[in-house]
């Protein structure tokens, strides 16, 4: 069971670098630049959102040896595959007339709570046992924040 979510603008202009477990994104209608960094140590602008034109200047400039950033610019009905770890940012293309819409999927759901976190179904989260909820707590957590 993949733990799955739909994107609709949630975040009007993008994300600044980040990382988590694998994902992917397959884009229904409008465009995104994704940035990928490479490399042994987090860029320099992790999780601090900057300007397009800035975050380049600003990783070519000050990014540790040997790292790397590269760029694609997502259009719709490709998806876009993101392994478990790699630092990637996104900014979102607007066009007045089309939104930025997509289906996706972060990491494995491996429990019926983690499937119910990422579904949003407090219903069944409600009907589980609290030692299980109590011990998985943090990760259902991560869960529904990063499908919210």
């Amino acid at each position: 069971q993949r733990c799955n979510a739909v994107v609709h603008g949630a975040c009007p202009n993008g994300l600044a670098f980040h990382q988590h477990e694998r994902s992917w994104l397959l884009l229904l209608s409008g465009h995104k630049r994704w940035y990928f960094h490479s490399g042994s140590v987090p860029p320099v602008s992790a999780f601090d959102r900057k300007g397009e034109e800035e975050l380049i200047e600003f990783e070519s400039t000050h990014a540790a040896t040997g790292a790397e950033l590269w760029m694609h610019e997502q259009r719709p009905g490709e998806c876009v595959l993101v392994p478990d770890g790699l630092w990637h940012c996104t900014y979102n293309i607007q066009q007045e007339s089309e939104p930025i819409v997509g289906l996706g999927g972060m990491g494995a759901c491996n429990t019926v709570a983690e499937v119910a976190a990422a579904n949003g179904d407090i219903k069944a989260l409600s009907q589980l046992p609290s030692t299980e909820l109590k011990a998985q707590s943090a990760n259902l957590a991560r869960i529904a924040a990063e499908q919210a």
